[in-house]
């Protein structure tokens, strides 16, 4: 006798049940209506199973970090904000491994976070052993970049709620003003040391951070991104928050007039 369920080990490694094993005798009996009926006795002696593929996707969990390490001179002609200290310089990038994300790709179940403690718990016992288990580094590069004190123009209060949204807008007109691929710069905003950081994002910097302090392209950006803000604002009550969600990959219930209002005060204190 064949089955088609599913079972699971104590290493969370599931099995596709393949074959009951047994002694099956066919019982007879009359129902009270008369009709003869049939079934089988089951005389289980044991299951033959098959392990199944991993049908769980992980995706990392990373923490990223600047930090600047030579301040450095700007030349001649670059912009700098009228509200807020800028500085310039060369800046080192740490990203750490923070534990993963676990997709049921079977079940489609709600994704499971995997702390970097679990991970360390799960290596301690592969050690014990014997067994051999993934290692990830620490990546790190020295690149150049800038950072701008907004603690007096953003609360703290926006740049936490905000501040995910902020970043991802703010990176792609920057970029966009710039002319460079979005993987170019990385922005980011800090919201308790107060920083909105871009960086040039390969090792080494190629300079595009800080040809985006020229020509008032920081400036020109902010405004840009109020105007598509708007634009998907007049479409539709739920417009943003798609938009958001497609361009951002964040699902948030902020309203695009708070968004607008952030990055109207970052452009204010930008252009003075």
């Amino acid at each position: 006798m064949t089955g088609r369920s599913t079972t699971f080990d104590n290493y969370s490694a599931s099995y596709r049940i393949r074959c009951y094993v047994g002694d099956w005798d066919l019982g007879t009996w009359k129902s009270p209506g008369g009709v003869v009926l049939g079934k089988y006795m089951k005389g289980l002696d044991h299951i033959e199973v098959a392990r199944e593929k991993p049908t769980v996707a992980t995706r990392g969990r990373w923490v990223d970090t600047f930090t600047l390490d030579e301040p450095k001179e700007l030349a001649n002609g670059h912009d700098g904000p009228a509200r807020g200290a800028l500085t310039f310089g060369i800046f080192t990038f740490l990203r750490k491994f923070d534990g993963y994300q676990e997709i049921d790709l079977r079940e489609h179940s709600q994704t499971k976070t995997v702390s970097l403690a679990e991970v360390a718990a799960r290596f301690n016992s592969a050690r014990q052993d014997e067994r051999a288990f993934p290692f990830l580094p620490n990546f790190s590069y020295r690149t150049k970049g800038w950072k701008w004190l907004i603690a007096r123009v953003l609360d703290q209060n926006i740049r936490v709620t905000l501040g995910p949204i902020l970043e991802s807008m703010l990176q792609g007109f920057f970029c966009d003003a710039v002319e460079c691929s979005t993987n170019d710069l990385q922005v980011t905003l800090d919201p308790h040391a107060g920083e909105l950081r871009v960086v040039d994002g390969t090792p080494g910097g190629d300079g595009l951070s800080e040809a985006l302090l020229s020509e008032g392209r920081v400036g020109k950006a902010c405004r840009s991104v109020i105007k598509q803000i708007r634009a998907n604002e007049r479409k539709s009550s739920g417009a943003f928050r798609h938009y958001v969600a497609e361009e951002c990959r964040i699902d948030t219930n902020v309203t695009a007039r708070e968004v607008v209002d952030a990055v109207d005060r970052l452009a204010d204190a930008w252009n003075g």
